[in-house]
């Protein structure tokens, strides 16, 4: 892109006026692609979400003053990591849908806050560098993130990066204790359930296995008839 090709302050207003004015008209187009997603770790031990679920992301940015009225597609992952987008089919489906269409139809990206499409800063730098490209707007759960402030973006790209790989220590650090004192970790089987960090089989499996004791026949129980020869 040539540099007075580059977003400026006005020509991103004006952009944003000409999506306002498609709500106001009721136009299909251009539409705003919509992402959510909700990683493992942000549930706790109940499976109870400790931020803001898929739900919520949603209805936070398509209450926005720049996003209601407006055709949107919604593209969400459940249970993905923001490290990295390969196994994140939600995220590719979007980037292939702005990459696919026409020039103009695309009038937004918005998602609830940028560590929920990248807490990788160096894919975020490249996700906002293609939407200026393809002059794309960008929003987030506080309105217009415009890549002329590139200052502050970055800063929050950096911070949600780092925010992701304190979390993974945290957990790396507390599966080595668990280990260390004797827990036990990975896939319940089944029949059993956890108790004080061990396993306790459960009532119907303890039923099943007595049932399958009393039904096995004894060795040297058996008695064999020879005929007389």
């Amino acid at each position: 892109m040539n540099r007075q090709d580059e977003w400026t302050r006005e020509s991103e207003a004006e952009a944003l006026a000409r999506l306002r004015a498609a709500a106001g008209a009721g136009r299909e187009s251009p539409v705003v692609l919509i992402y959510t997603r909700q990683s493992v770790s942000d549930f706790d031990a109940d499976g109870r979400p400790r931020g803001p679920s898929l739900n919520q992301q949603l209805d936070t940015v398509t209450r926005r003053t720049e996003v209601v009225g407006l055709a949107f597609e919604h593209f969400e992952d459940a249970d993905r990591s923001g490290k990295e987008t390969s196994k994140r089919l939600g995220y590719l489906a979007l980037m292939e849908r702005v990459r696919t269409a026409p020039a103009g139809q695309i009038g937004g990206v918005a998602f609830y806050d940028a560590d929920r499409l990248h807490r990788n800063d160096l894919e975020f730098f490249r996700f906002m560098a293609e939407m200026n490209e393809r002059r794309i707007l960008v929003l987030d759960g506080n309105g217009l993130i415009s890549n002329v402030d590139r200052l502050s973006w970055k800063i929050k790209a950096i911070v949600a990066q780092e925010e992701r790989e304190k979390v993974s220590r945290r957990v790396r650090d507390n599966l080595r204790y668990l280990r260390r004192n004797g827990q036990l970790l990975g896939t319940i089987p089944q029949g059993y359930r956890r108790v004080d960090g061990g396993l306790l089989m459960t009532q119907s499996r303890l039923q099943q296995s007595r049932r399958s004791l009393s039904s096995t026949p004894r060795v040297g129980s058996a008695s064999a008839h020879w005929p007389n020869i």
